[in-house]
Formats: structure tokens, sequence, C-alpha cells
């Protein structure tokens, strides 16, 4: 069993059993023999022309994650190369991943999907103190360990600030479309407010079932590009306001409207958990919000060289990411308000038509022809 593994690899690990496979590698539950202790071992599988990117990937993630040590984010023991195929060894985690802890319709009672935000928050705010930032936050890649919260994994997307180079084309998106920020479908540089709005958009799941923008066609990334969605707070209008101003906030196309940093999401979600007053200043910001009128909001600017890019996809799940090319410089090809007016005409076009034809269709021919009392020749 398991002979594709090298001499020296099977001398160091022993192959229990294999617990997933992504688009890039598979993920084993292992026992590491000089420490006896159980650990789970990422080791890559791309034979193809993607080998060298995926090579790319692992020892990005490696690099990241041995540059955080955190309660929230999952531990990284060792990494090497079996032969010339990459491994990463993390530590083992007895639990699930949180979409597979997800009720039918999508969702998580309200204390677990503020108590799991929190814990993302506070591990994330470690990550970006460190000058790392995630870009892929969403359900998956949060794991739920028995009885010991939540812990962050998969920074194979992960940027590490001033110190990595791009590993993915310029002109595509980088992460999951349903929970990247306008501005990273966009393709601005990476930033902390990116994945605040990745983390707003899971908190949105866990309350609505489905982010704001799902992201099943291209079309829902042109609409996320350009417009605001239909905020939480009509959706949900039975729950407290300051809930759903926070998450609204969270997913606001302006970045200035969101919190500025993880620590303010921390802060404010346990104020929330707590059902404590919310800090004075949120809500001195709130107000300020409230006050300009919607249609005064400023579409985000685009970068004329972005810098980031779309990933292959890594996990072949219900929210993978997808690889949608972008023209360099230009945020879509068409505006979709423009569509609309196009194919509003277009239609009403054909029914005219329509209705032209079946009126005539319907008379004799004789009708067709004005009443008269000459006889026809």
């Amino acid at each position: 069993m398991y002979n594709e593994f090298g001499n020296e690899f099977k001398e160091r690990f022993h192959i229990v059993r294999r617990l997933g496979r992504g688009a890039f590698g598979i993920v084993y539950e292992a026992k590491q023999k000089s420490l006896d202790r159980r650990v789970a071992i990422k080791y890559q599988i791309e034979r193809g022309s993607n080998q060298g990117q995926a090579k790319a990937r692992f020892l990005r993630e490696a690099n990241i994650l041995k540059d955080i040590n955190h309660e929230r984010i999952v531990r990284l023991y060792d990494a090497g190369f079996d032969g010339n195929i990459p491994y990463i060894v993390e530590e083992y985690l007895d639990g699930s991943p949180l979409d597979e802890l997800l009720d039918d319709d999508g969702c998580l009672p309200l204390e677990q999907a503020l108590l799991y935000t929190e814990q993302v928050a506070i591990g994330m705010a470690a990550a970006h103190a460190a000058g790392i930032f995630h870009r892929d936050i969403k359900p998956a890649n949060i794991f739920v360990v028995k009885d010991k919260g939540v812990k962050i994994l998969d920074f194979g997307l992960g940027k590490m600030e001033g110190r990595d180079a791009t590993l993915t084309k310029t002109g595509q998106i980088v992460g999951t479309p349903a929970y990247a920020a306008p501005e990273q479908l966009h393709g601005l540089r990476p930033s902390a407010s990116m994945d605040i709005y990745a983390l707003g958009t899971m908190l949105w799941v866990f309350l609505v079932g489905e982010p704001p923008f799902p992201a099943r066609k291209p079309n829902d990334l042109f609409r996320k590009m350009n417009e605001s969605p239909e905020t939480i707070r009509k959706l949900l209008p039975f729950m407290s306001s300051d809930l759903t101003s926070f998450v609204d906030a969270c997913v606001s196309h302006d970045v200035k409207d969101r919190p500025q940093s993880m620590a303010e999401i921390v802060e404010i979600v346990h104020a929330l958990r707590m059902k404590k007053a919310l800090p004075k200043w949120w809500k001195k910001k709130l107000a300020k919000v409230e006050q300009v009128p919607a249609s005064e909001t400023q579409p985000v600017e685009v970068d004329s060289k972005p810098t980031a890019s779309v990933d292959p996809i890594e996990k072949k799940e219900k929210s993978s990411p997808l690889s949608v090319p972008i023209p360099s410089g230009q945020p879509f090809p068409f505006a979709p308000q423009k569509t609309i007016r196009v194919a509003t005409f277009l239609t009403l076009i054909i029914v005219s038509a329509g209705l032209f034809f079946a009126f005539f269709s319907q008379r004799s021919p004789q009708s067709l022809y004005p009443a008269t009392n000459r006889a026809l020749p």
C-alpha cells in the first residue's frame, strides 16, 4: 500500500490512511516515527504542466506557516521533498471542516456563527500582524477541532507582504469568487480588507445560507464587481440591527465602510456574542455611513496594472475557486446595466412581431383586403 512513496519518506513516516484529496495534493493521516506522534501530511500529486506551480504553492504555504505560531492557525511541523515531490507535515486535527457542519439550509446557529467568526478573526489578526494575507477564507478552509474551537487551514494562496513573488498570471482572479472582495476580483494588491470582506461573507453564509453573490456563473462576478448586495437587514429583519449592520459593513463595496482590522472585528463580534453594547467608536462610524446616500457611494477604483490573479482549482468542492480571466486594466468587458437595456429592447421587438403575425394568421385571406362593392375581375 502507498508504494508511490520513496524509501527515505517511508523510513520517517508510517501512512495510516488518506484523509482527503484536492487538485494539487492528497492529505494523509500518518505517524512520525522519530517522535511517535500523529501528523497530517499534504503530499503533492500534480504531475502535469502545473507541477512547477503546485510545487511553488506547497513551498509558499510552508514558508508562511513557519512564520506563524498561533492556536487558531494550523501548526507546521516539517516540510521536505520525497525525491522531487514536496510535502508538508502539519499537526493532526480531530474534527470536521466547517463547511460540513452547516445545516441543510447552509446555516449555523447564531451562537456558533458568532463564536467561530470571532475565533477566525483572532487567528487572522495574528497573521496580519506578521504581514500575511490569507486571500481564501471560506468555510472549507476552517477546521472545527473537537472541544478546541477552530483552526485556519490552507495558506496556499497566502501572500507575504513585501516578500512574496506572484505565482499566477496577471489579469486573473485569485481565491474563491463567492468570498473574494470586489477589489480582489479587480486584481488590486492584497490587503487585510480583502480577508475582512471574506470573513464577513462567511458570517453572511452562516446566517442566510449562501453568499450575497453566489458566483455560480460569470455574470454573478460582474454584478459583484459593480453592484452592492441587497442588505442582510432586509433579508433578516427579525435579527438584531447591531448584527445586520455589522455584516453589511463587512461586505461593503467601499473599503472605508468596513472594519479596518481583524482586531476591530474581534471587539465587535465579542460584544455581539456576549450581548453587550457595541463599542462607541463603531456606533459613531455606522452613523456616518448611514448618513451617506446610496447614490453617492463610490465604485471600487481599478488599478491599471492588476497584480493579483487566479490559481487553478485546488479543491473539488461546492465552493471551489473559479478561474475567470479578466482583461488587464478593464474591470469587465461590458456594463450589466447596458446589457439589460439592450436585452429589454430586443425582447419588446420580438414580442411585438409575434403578436403581429399571430393576429393576422387568425384572419381569413379575404379579410386582408379592404371591403368593396365592386366585383373582382
